[in-house]
């Protein structure tokens, strides 16, 4: 994975994949994944956004299963991922990570905790 892949431009909610990285995305998991991440990207700017398959769906105009089978892409290539988690007060918290290392990072820890179950 290119270390470059993440250098987002950000700026006036907007933001803006260099080429490379574009081409990196297309070239792993197809050109609908591209645009499906280049959405969460967008959407990532927006508080609370949940990053449903229905609401993206809805939203992009494409049936729910188009969205789960390119999501499902990013993550396996780690381009996107959601940790979702509660506080001992029982109120849920979702993390939503767009870059390749801290995604990386997070599946080898994920990865270790269950080694030790």
């Amino acid at each position: 994975m290119n270390s470059s892949m993440h250098e987002v431009i950000r700026g006036d909610k907007r933001t803006s994949l260099p080429l490379a990285a574009k081409v990196e995305i297309m070239n792993n998991c197809g050109d609908a994944a591209l645009i499906l991440y280049e959405f969460y990207l967008y959407k990532g700017n927006l508080e609370g956004y949940t990053f449903s398959d229905e609401e993206v769906a809805k939203e992009l105009d494409w049936n729910v299963y188009k969205v789960a089978k390119n999501r499902r892409k990013l993550i396996k290539h780690e381009y996107f991922l959601q940790v979702h988690g509660k506080f001992s007060d029982k109120r849920k918290i979702t993390v939503t990570y767009f870059d390749s290392k801290n995604i990386h990072e997070i599946l080898l820890q994920k990865e270790k905790e269950s080694l030790c179950t």
